[in-house]
């Protein structure tokens, strides 16, 4: 080329494929017989993004549709490539595995990928399965890993509950729910009670056992969130005679509950419960008592207050328990528990 004409060039600048989307600043030096001359160029590089969402889609919705979304300029065509892989659920027996390869036209922002959600008829928790991107070519990954959620139909568990105001030595007063399994409304009172056995004597006073269940049926909808099985026994009176241990006691209150909450992971089952005691004299004496654990030792055996027992699926509240060598003592007694899998 001689001396002061005009030269024409094509630039072509390529990035390399960790450069994250959005807008980079190049500079680009001219050199002349491999030297600088000053002739420098500034470039502004615009670098698409791809993302894809989360999907959640009941079991028998129907495909769970995903959507890979293009940001930043649209000019160019971009491609990449899509797969689903494996988590909670599984191919083929939750969902059928896709692949393949998205191509954005000039103009094209957003891509569906659908994926087929099998329906079947076991009771089981929510699963999660992603569909996952990678190989872009003219855009970079912003978001390559969508999680799909699938939310089960079936129900075949169910919630159990009982309440009990009073029980010594297979004796009970006021129990509401006998059966146990499955919960049910139900309510008992009863306006005074004596109990015997042995050298001990419970006397009691408006006592009163409720159940609930809720819905009603829970075999006619699906899981929701509030669904429950609960518990509450109470007691206005109480005086317990063993031996030369008397022991008297305010209002009592027990409850216990098992109740589907949403979780990261899908529906669960939550257990809780309470219970507390008014006022409590042992010989005249008052003891201080409320809605914590205590366990006072007797001549006789020993009194547990507020005491919570989960076991597994159940949880057994009692708000008093006299523990002797001839014979136990339950005041207030409230348990919930979960059969199969009523929350999803």
């Amino acid at each position: 080329m001689t001396s002061g004409e005009d030269a024409t060039f094509t630039e072509h600048v390529a990035l390399a494929g960790s450069v994250p989307a959005g807008t980079h600043e190049c500079t680009v030096d001219f050199l002349i017989d491999g030297e600088s001359r000053g002739f420098v160029q500034k470039l502004t590089v615009n670098v698409p993004g791809l993302k894809i969402d989360d999907v959640e889609v009941p079991e028998n919705g129907g495909p769970a549709v995903f959507t890979v979304t293009r940001t930043g300029p649209t000019t160019n065509p971009v491609t990449v490539k899509y797969a689903t892989a494996n988590g909670t659920a599984t191919a083929p027996g939750d969902y059928t595995a896709v692949n393949g390869t998205l191509t954005f036209a000039a103009g094209e922002t957003t891509k569906p990928v659908p994926v087929p959600i099998v329906d079947d008829a076991v009771n089981e928790p929510d699963e999660t399965f992603t569909v996952n991107l990678s190989a872009p070519t003219g855009a970079a990954i912003v978001d390559g890993a969508g999680t799909g959620t699938i939310v089960d139909n079936e129900r075949d568990g169910t919630f159990s509950c009982q309440a009990t105001a009073v029980k010594i030595a297979g004796l009970k007063a006021a129990q509401a729910n006998p059966a146990d399994v499955p919960c049910a409304d139900d309510v008992a009172t009863v306006a005074q009670s004596t109990l015997n056995a042995g050298i001990v004597k419970v006397e009691t006073s408006l006592l009163d056992a409720r159940t609930d269940q809720t819905p009603d049926d829970l075999n006619s909808a699906p899981p929701a969130v509030g669904d429950s099985g609960s518990a509450k026994a109470t007691i206005e009176k109480t005086k317990i005679t063993a031996g030369l241990v008397v022991i008297e006691l305010g209002v009592i209150k027990s409850s216990a509950s098992a109740t589907c909450v949403k979780e990261p992971e899908g529906l669960k089952a939550q257990l809780a419960g309470a219970s507390s005691i008014a006022s409590l004299k042992i010989n005249g004496v008052p003891v201080t008592v409320g809605t914590a654990p205590l366990t006072i030792p007797l001549l006789v055996g020993s009194l547990q207050i507020n005491s919570t027992q989960k076991t597994g699926n159940t949880i057994v509240q009692r708000a008093v328990f006299l523990d002797t060598l001839l014979t136990d003592v339950v005041l207030a007694e409230s348990k919930a528990n979960v059969e199969g899998q009523p929350c999803g």
